[in-house]
């Protein structure tokens, strides 16, 4: 089962009496630096009062973002690793030729993978629509009322562009 068993540090427990007593610990916490293992965690927390004194922590003292808790109504932590930084964010990305790249569903690949092809097929339309366009006031040059006087590759870049517009809802 994914059911792990989840606690907090034995020796620090009997020195607090109660959860109350939560409020006036004061202490230095001591952690590894992030790593993408989710099952390793070392650190330790150190008292302020006590001397010396250090309670060791490991993963069986560690919530990972979303860990559901079972058979338990509440908890008290503290935010170890946050941001970027977290034991998840670095377990999700993977090692593949040298390239980082994030894990990704595949509805997600299949999205991205349509909406590339849709823009694809938008600008081969604003390509065509240019070109006939173009063909099409080829043979209407004495049309003064189009207002044809332009440079050929302006003219070109706005037909493409007028299209653009045009067929922008497409995707």
């Amino acid at each position: 089962t994914n059911l792990k068993l989840k606690e907090a540090v034995p020796q620090f427990l009997t020195k607090l009496g109660s959860s109350n007593d939560l409020d006036g610990v004061e202490g230095k916490l001591e952690v590894e630096i992030p790593r993408k293992e989710l099952e390793e965690f070392n650190g330790s927390f150190i008292p302020k009062e006590g001397e010396g004194k250090r309670f060791r922590l490991e993963a069986a003292n560690l919530l990972l973002r979303g860990t559901a808790l079972k058979n338990t109504q509440w908890v008290h932590g503290v935010v170890v690793y946050c941001g970027a930084q977290t034991k998840i964010r670095l377990n999700a990305k993977s090692e593949s030729d040298s390239n980082i790249t994030e894990k990704r569903s595949q509805i997600m690949t299949k999205v991205t993978r349509l909406l590339y092809s849709m823009m694809l097929l938008q600008v081969s339309f604003c390509l065509l629509g240019a070109i006939f366009s173009a063909v099409w006031f080829q043979g209407r040059k004495n049309a003064w009322y189009l207002q044809l006087g332009g440079h050929p590759a302006r003219e070109a870049v706005l037909r493409f562009f007028s299209w653009f517009i045009v067929l922008a809802q497409f995707v």
